[in-house]
């Protein structure tokens, strides 16, 4: 999704608003696999703008003589030597007054737009010479009416080699309107726009539509380049649903959240139950299906399904809400060495859940128990304080981490910059994933490093002695580390955890001469005992 400068955004609007005053409904030709007439909303041609979609792709082309077509998913191109040339599939002109031609320069040379065929009437050119990237070129079309070909073709002089890779081709319809002097401008403002370098590019998905939807086929012995029958969309019938009636996002979205369909919801409730309880009422919370494991308690599973699509209307809110003040959820997760023994996994739910917290957790806990919690919201990754140099032999790549400053350097996990190749170390060493595949379910550890990093994180130095801090209006030690305990285990201390912390602190004074250092000493012990990392 394109979002414009300033300037660019003047224009966009004005073309709207006089698509909006001249009542627009023209035929639409990119969506007509049918060749069926469709009306052209202002919406669409907004869309078209934003997005330069829908577009027709090398792999759309009806015949390509020379070219070589990369097919892959990175870079969907077709490149083009002197000589060389493709067709378009038919394609309804009557409402076409221009092609898009989104391509990269690798030489001098021209692109010549016949009719028909290589033997038909030259109705566009362009001439490209300057060397580059991601060009869009305007080739204006005459009227032209019904159902044509367009054949393409690349000329050059003084090279053999690829001169010009074409990424996709739109078409532009045409603007409605009597007044030649309006139009003349509205076309060059959709000119300028289609052209425009982008202020923000945000990736969206865009459903092709008719000519510009890419088919699929079974790939012949797992080879992509041997395509064997075509298939469409669809759902297994076991699952309640016509495939004949998912055609498109739209269709499948619908289906995910019908009521005949319990499939969206039990997965959803089983998650969500995951995440409070430490493990789901199906465990295998990856695979619901044969592979898996069978629900410990289906009715359940079920009840919390019906409710969470009807009566909470999907709100995973409501839902958390719900289960958060149950009885089950509620009990403590004290047990007796006869019920370990009897049941470790908790299956019968015979006491509270007990579960370690997630890396994002830890972070956030420590950070808003001592204040330092930047309330801010939005914008984009921050980077939090990190050892020195993780990111010095990254190869092909000179980009820095330089930790950010005042506030952003303790805004919420969610905000950390994440680099797939070197992950944030307060991330992975608690299990965070590394965003390199799909991770359906994390695997919870429990290893020296994980207290090694508690234990000596600048970031967790800095909590302690913000906490510090915090106590330090208490006239005597043992208060202080009362406060302490109210704070972070939310209990008071016993006796002898005060006499322990208190010979920890001591011992830290004797050794550096400082109590504020003493002190932050015992605060940074009690952000790495297990209590304060589990939820129980």
């Amino acid at each position: 999704m394109r979002t414009f400068h300033r300037a660019d955004q003047i224009k966009y609007d004005k073309v709207i608003r006089y698509l909006q005053q001249n009542n627009f409904a023209r035929t639409q030709v990119q969506g007509s696999e049918e060749k069926s007439k469709a009306v052209v909303t202002p919406r669409a041609f907004g869309r078209m703008l934003t997005t330069r979609e829908p577009r027709l792709r090398p792999y759309d082309f009806d015949t390509i003589r020379g070219g070589v077509f990369t097919g892959r998913a990175d870079e969907d191109v077709l490149f083009l030597k002197p000589g060389d040339n493709f067709t378009l599939p038919p394609l309804d002109l009557t409402e076409v007054s221009a092609l898009h031609v989104s391509h990269h320069v690798m030489g001098r040379g021209t692109l010549s737009v016949r009719l028909d065929d290589e033997a038909g009437p030259v109705v566009a050119s362009y001439e490209f010479a300057d060397k580059g990237w991601n060009y869009d070129a305007r080739l204006p079309l005459p009227p032209t009416d019904g159902e044509r070909r367009l054949y393409l073709e690349v000329a050059g002089g003084g090279s053999d080699g690829n001169i010009l890779a074409v990424n996709a081709i739109g078409m532009e319809p045409k603007l409605p309107g009597d007044d030649p002097e309006q139009l003349e401008r509205m076309t060059a403002f959709v000119a300028d726009l289609m052209a425009a370098e982008d202020s923000v590019t945000t990736p969206v998905m865009v459903e092709m539509e008719g000519n510009t939807r890419r088919k699929s086929h079974v790939f012949t012995r797992g080879n992509w380049l041997v395509h064997g029958e075509e298939v469409t969309a669809g759902v297994p019938d076991l699952l309640h649903a016509d495939s004949s009636e998912i055609n498109s996002r739209l269709d499948f979205a619908r289906w995910l959240t019908n009521p005949q369909q319990p499939l969206t919801a039990r997965v959803e409730v089983n998650r969500i139950w995951d995440g409070l309880f430490g493990r789901g009422l199906v465990p295998t919370v990856e695979d619901l299906g044969s592979q898996g494991d069978k629900p410990r308690y289906q009715d359940l599973l079920d009840f919390l399904a019906v409710r969470f699509s009807e009566d909470l209307n999907w709100s995973r809110k409501a839902l958390v809400r719900a289960i958060v003040l149950t009885e089950v959820y509620r009990q403590s997760s004290d047990a007796t060495p006869e019920l370990l023994e009897r049941d470790p996994f908790n299956d019968l739910l015979a006491r509270g859940a007990r579960k370690r917290l997630t890396a994002e957790e830890i972070r956030d806990q420590n950070l808003a128990i001592s204040g330092l919690l930047s309330q801010k919201m939005h914008g984009p990754g921050v980077m939090p304080v990190q050892p020195d140099g993780l990111w010095d032999n990254i190869p092909y790549s000179e980009d820095e981490w330089k930790t950010s400053d005042g506030e952003d350097r303790y805004r919420r996990t969610i905000y950390t910059y994440l680099r797939r190749s070197v992950v944030h170390p307060g991330l992975t060493t608690f299990d965070a994933s590394n965003r390199e595949v799909c991770l359906s379910r994390r695997t919870v550890t429990n290893t020296p490093l994980q207290a090694l990093l508690a234990l000596n994180a600048p970031e967790n130095l800095d909590v302690a002695k913000a906490l510090s801090e915090q106590v330090s209006d208490q006239p005597i030690l043992e208060r202080q580390v009362d406060q302490l305990f109210r704070r972070l285990l939310l209990r008071p201390a016993n006796e002898e955890e005060v006499r322990v912390l208190v010979g920890l602190y001591e011992e830290a004074s004797r050794d550096r001469g400082e109590n504020e250092h003493a002190l932050v000493v015992i605060i940074n012990a009690l952000l790495n005992i297990d209590e304060y990392l589990t939820l129980s």
